[in-house]
Parts: structure tokens; C-alpha cells; sequence
């Protein structure tokens, strides 16, 4: 069987690149699978560079494994993302469009898999629906909440583009993959009701391995509470309300420390807001898988306020290394903490003197035994790609 899936520089052997985000980890660890159960595996980059045409080339190939880097005018992506009347993007990218038609024909794969919406992505979708490849579409996120988190970026015009992305992605896929009920739900309600016959749930592959217990955190202790966030700089991982919780804290002069994990982006845009972030919060440099392990083992408690966030694998990171995560109603988690009974570790980021609350009760506590034993259940890397395999099968 020969899967061709989306990918990114950072994964192909030998590139020094270093991204990070969901989409890396999991095609590096489905190549690796597919690989050792003797499938086949080619990763497509699908970028825009500055050149006057698109191009694509093999850039490694051993054995199963193959990626191919696939590049087109910048200037196309441009006239997208900055529409300022309706335009055609099959029309406008045509030529893109055709170059992956060429290289599938080429490649043969017996199943396309396409991780999360934009342009690149959609691109891949609409060559491998005209070349009658199944195509399986993983709901990473919703493109459609991204949008409207960013809306004064966009042209009305360009704002509709990018949500007929997503649309086309759930009409066009032959089979949706979602990572819990909870982004299966709200995508439903937000992007477009599809027939429960095209869907399914699959959660991430996340490794997760029961850290030594942390010795419960005595009351009568007159250390600080560390409280740790690992987030990318970007308004949906809401920083703002961890700035208004650091506020909070210094207003109360409480033994709390607020650390945080993220590159602040150097912009004009939000001085006062950065400059007074990194008073108040300690920002740690970005770091590795066993980095953040690291980190969070160092904490009393974590936080996430995310307005949306799928399926964070940062939960299950604090989780392995003994201490529970305070998060948004937003959070892909919540249906898994309602049932296991966790609710009290839901908080609402827009009330900080609640979270407060719930640090100074929580710190040092570990979420129930029943949800890290589902955690250990549910995520285990070898279950979830045997149902992909599963899946993929039954699509050809």
C-alpha cells in the first residue's frame, strides 16, 4: 500500500530545518510506521517561493521512503490571501494544480492523506479529487475559527476562500478523521454537517509514559507556585488573558510564577503588552519533545487558555510528568475531563481571580487516574496506526 501524504521540510532525513506543531510529529511518526509495516510513504511539501513557475522534484529517496518538495509562485499565493474581488482559485492555480495531478499520476499512491486546511493542502485535495484518489482529510484544527480569530487580515473576499477551503475539504474527502468528539462537534456546527457514514474519530499518536509521582505540595510551603504554559505567539493560544492573569497575581502579590515557553514575535504590533508580558511572566526559549518534559517537571501545575485548540498534546505532556492542566471550555479536552471527572480543572480565562482559585487549590495535584489511564489507552502510537492501516484499507 502506498499512502502520499502532506509534509514538511523538517522531515525530510538529512534537513536541518526545525518546525514545530502537530503536523511534523505526526507525519514523521506515520512515515516511520508505515515504513516498518512495509507500506510505502511519500511526504509532498507543498510551498511558495519566488520563482516565475511551478516546479517539483525528488529531493530523497530510499527504499519506501521518498519526499518530494513542490514549489510554485509566491505571487500566486499573494493574489489568494489578498483578493480584493471573487476570484476562481482553481482558475488562478491551475497550473499548480496540474504539476500535483502530474506527479500523482506519476507517483501512483493508492491513498492521499492531507493533514489540516489552507492553500497548500486544498491544493493537493482538489488535484487528487480530479485524479479519483481516495482522499482521507485529518480536522487538525478549524481553518473557519482561525479565520474569524484573524478576520481584519483578510479581504472579505479572501476570508471567503479560505472557508470554502475547509468546506471543500469535508465534501471532497472520502473519509474525515477527527481527533475527539469534541472538534467532531463543533465542526459540524461551524464548517458544514456531513453524513456520520464519512467520519470518524481518531486521536493523535502521542507516546505517553506515567512519570514517578510528585510529592503532594504542602499548603504550609513558602515557595512558589510555578505554573507553566506551552504556547506558540499567536492570538488563538490567548495570551492576552495569560498577561491578565500575571496581573492578577502581582495585583494579590501572591507566591504564584507564571512561566511560559513561546517566542514573542519582534513587530511593532502589542509593545506594551510584550514588554509588560515579560515582566510579569518568566518566557522560556523554544525547546525539543524531552524539553518540554523537562519543563513541565519543574512545575506545580499548567495551564491553557486557548480560545480553540483541538487536541493539545501539551495536556498529555504535563499529565506524563505528574501534574494536571487548568484549561479553557475552548479545549478539545473538556468532554474527556467532564467524564472523568476533572470539571473542576475547566476554568473560564476571562474571570483570572477564578483561575487564581484554582491554581492555589490544584498546584501540586494530578488529574484523575481514570483520564491518564485513558490518555495511555487512547493515544498509544501502535493502536492509532493500525487504524489508519485499518482505514486506508478499506478505502481503496
Amino acid at each position: 500500500m502506498h499512502i502520499l501524504s502532506t509534509d514538511c521540510l523538517a522531515n525530510i532525513p538529512g534537513n536541518r530545518a526545525i518546525e514545530e506543531g502537530g503536523l511534523a510529529r505526526f507525519s514523521a511518526q506515520l512515515a516511520l510506521y508505515l515504513k516498518k509495516s512495509k507500506h510505502q510513504y511519500t511526504g509532498i511539501i507543498i510551498r511558495k517561493a519566488d520563482l516565475s513557475k511551478p516546479q517539483a522534484k525528488s529531493v530523497y529517496k530510499r527504499g519506501s521512503l521518498e519526499y518530494i518538495d513542490l514549489t510554485f509562485p509566491k505571487k500566486l499565493a499573494v493574489k489568494v490571501r489578498k483578493a480584493n474581488q471573487p476570484i476562481d482559485p482553481t482558475a488562478v492555480l491551475s497550473k499548480v494544480i496540474e504539476l500535483i495531478r502530474e506527479q500523482l499520476r506519476t507517483l501512483k499512491p493508492d491513498i492521499v492523506l492531507i493533514n489540516g486546511m489552507f492553500l497548500s493542502p486544498w491544493l493537493l485535495l482538489i488535484a487528487a479529487h480530479k485524479e479519483g484518489i481516495p482522499v482521507v482529510q485529518l480536522h487538525a484544527g478549524i481553518l473557519h475559527i482561525e479565520v474569524d480569530t484573524y478576520a481584519e487580515y483578510y479581504t472579505s473576499h479572501t476570508e471567503n476562500l479560505l472557508k470554502r477551503f475547509e468546506t471543500d475539504s469535508a465534501t471532497l474527502a472520502t473519509k474525515q478523521v477527527f481527533l475527539n468528539s469534541y472538534s467532531e462537534e463543533v465542526f459540524q456546527k461551524t464548517v458544514l454537517r456531513t453524513s456520520k457514514s464519512k467520519r470518524c474519530i481518531i486521536p493523535l499518536p502521542t507516546p505517553f509514559s506515567k512519570a514517578s509521582k510528585k510529592k503532594p505540595r504542602s499548603k504550609n510551603t513558602h515557595k512558589n507556585i510555578n505554573v507553566g504554559l506551552v504556547a506558540r505567539w499567536d492570538r488563538i493560544k490567548n495570551h492576552n488573558a495569560v498577561l491578565a492573569l500575571a496581573e492578577e497575581i502581582d495585583a494579590q502579590k501572591l507566591p504564584i510564577k507564571l512561566h511560559v515557553i513561546t517566542t514573542i514575535l519582534e513587530s511593532n504590533k502589542l509593545q506594551k503588552m510584550k514588554k509588560r508580558y515579560r515582566e510579569l511572566i518568566e518566557v522560556h526559549k523554544p525547546t525539543d519533545s524531552k524539553g518540554i518534559l523537562k519543563f513541565f517537571s519543574t512545575m506545580d501545575i499548567a495551564i491553557l487558555p486557548s480560545l480553540f485548540d483541538v487536541s493539545p498534546t501539551v495536556v498529555l505532556e504535563a499529565a506524563s510528568q505528574g501534574i494536571g492542566t487548568i484549561i479553557s471550555s475552548s479545549v478539545g479536552w473538556v468532554n474527556h475531563y467532564r467524564k472523568t471527572g476533572n470539571a473542576e480543572w475547566i476554568g473560564d480565562f476571562n474571570k483570572p481571580k477564578t483561575i487564581v482559585k484554582k491554581i492555589e487549590k490544584l498546584a501540586g495535584t494530578p488529574l484523575s487516574a481514570k483520564l491518564i489511564s485513558l490518555f495511555e489507552k487512547e493515544h498509544d502510537p501502535e493502536k492509532i496506526f493500525k487504524q489508519y492501516i485499518k482505514l486506508f484499507k478499506s478505502l481503496i
